[in-house]
């Protein structure tokens, strides 16, 4: 599995994305291709941070 480091902002975004719309972690991991605890950290370093400016997250579309 990939490391954080090795996803890349769309990567990242997906991820984002599939939670907003309500995917289960077991799901957006399987279809992403990354680990649980990477859909787990992606997801609440979005949540911590979603406010900042430029947020990688927030260009998910």
């Amino acid at each position: 599995m990939a490391r954080n480091k090795d996803l890349s902002d769309y990567d990242k975004g997906q991820i984002v994305k599939a939670r907003q719309l309500g995917q289960k972690i077991s799901e957006t991991a399987r279809y992403s291709g990354f680990s649980r605890s990477a859909v787990v950290r992606i997801y609440q370093q979005w949540s911590n941070h979603k406010l900042a400016t430029g947020c990688w997250a927030s260009k998910a579309h």
